[in-house]
């Protein structure tokens, strides 16, 4: 049973401290990141009270030599060429935690790093994690119990107790190559699929695929709503020479509306989300009203919208039964939300969790008939 794998104890709160106790000693700090980490360690420092020296390392050109919340963005060439101090302490904001290890490694052997991981805890509210998974260990015990197979199993569990602990030893051994990311080849065929890709962003996951591939599909659909990353989606799509892409400058939802949206401003933002204070309006509709004709594989990463979006594919679900690849870690009851809607959709359809980065991001239920 899914209770017994679950940790007895609420450690979150421990984790809360320790950071803060090492945050607060700091007087230089440099942040690596500007994605929802690094807005959360900034929630974080103004509830502790930090005011010491901070800038920003990113490896995104366009977020450099620009300001982040007010403060500067540099690049790593930058930052350990011209702004570099041994007592400065960089503390790692973003997924790719061993990534940037390595690159720290290759300019220097710093004495000072630090990982925060507030990603997915919830500063403004009292209910920790554990908390949560307590009071509903029913609906969470009802999905556990709808997966596949034991390695779904066991990286749910182990994403449970990460959740609530911190400890990344719970999924690290899970994790699998995020090449795969959404094209799961032990789980299903990759080549000659009409797939829609639902949060397109500027075509990373049509260029993964593509490669994946070697060319060899039939369609890709691409929706993204944000107008600035649309443009950049469709000068990649044209650099790239990419054939039979439609790519539609719409969100995807339950049906067709214009919604208030949280848009970045510049189009590198990642987490842009539909949002009741967004500050921008965007159209959004349904597959089932633009896909004409047999899908494949659908594909969500939609920062929280899946469910609505899922609830706009019924009809092409009922018809064509697609592989669907749907993100399942934007909101707290994603894990059984998601999975039982998918159930409810199509009974049919086997359930598989799989785990692309190093802590509570890049989670992925593929649903395979």
């Amino acid at each position: 049973m899914l209770k017994d794998l679950i940790l007895k104890e609420d450690m979150e709160k421990r984790y809360i401290e320790q950071l803060k106790t090492a945050i607060v000693r700091e007087k230089k700090i440099a942040a690596w990141g500007t994605g929802r980490g690094a807005k959360k360690l900034l929630q974080f420092m103004k509830i502790i009270g930090w005011k010491g020296e901070l800038l920003f390392i990113d490896t995104n050109k366009e977020k450099c030599n620009v300001l982040y919340e007010g403060f500067l963005t540099v690049s790593p060439d930058t930052f350990f060429e011209e702004n570099y101090t041994s007592d400065t302490c960089i503390v790692i904001t973003c997924a790719d935690v061993g990534g940037v290890k390595q690159t720290i490694n290759s300019f220097v052997e710093h004495p000072k790093v630090l990982v925060s991981d507030l990603t997915s805890i919830d500063l403004d509210v009292s209910e920790t994690w554990f908390e949560f998974i307590e009071s509903h260990m029913i609906e969470f015990s009802e999905a556990y119990e709808l997966l596949a197979d034991e390695k779904s199993k066991q990286i749910f569990a182990g994403l449970l107790n990460y959740r609530i602990s911190r400890d990344v030893s719970y999924i690290e051994t899970y994790v699998d190559d995020e090449k795969n990311q959404y094209f799961e080849k032990s789980l299903f065929p990759i080549d000659n699929l009409a797939i829609a890709d639902c949060g397109a962003y500027v075509g990373d996951t049509i260029d993964n695929f593509i490669r994946l591939t070697g060319g060899n599909y039939k369609k890709i659909y691409t929706f993204e709503p944000d107008k600035l990353i649309y443009k950049k989606l469709l000068e990649n799509v044209r650099k790239a020479g990419w054939e039979r892409i439609l790519a539609y400058n719409i969100g995807v939802y339950k049906e067709k509306a214009v919604l208030s949206f949280e848009s970045g401003g510049n189009g590198t933002e990642m987490s842009n989300h539909i949002s009741v204070s967004g500050n921008i309006e965007v159209e959004v509709d349904s597959l089932d009203n633009i896909v004409d004709g047999e899908i494949d594989l659908i594909k969500m990463d939609i920062e929280g919208a899946e469910y609505d979006a899922l609830l706009g594919c019924k009809k092409l679900i009922s018809r064509y039964k697609p592989v669907l690849a749907i993100c399942i870690y934007h909101k707290r009851d994603d894990y059984y939300v998601l999975l039982k809607l998918i159930h409810e959709l199509n009974p049919d359809y086997k359930l598989y969790i799989r785990q692309y980065a190093y802590n509570d991001n890049e989670t992925i239920v593929y649903a395979v008939c």
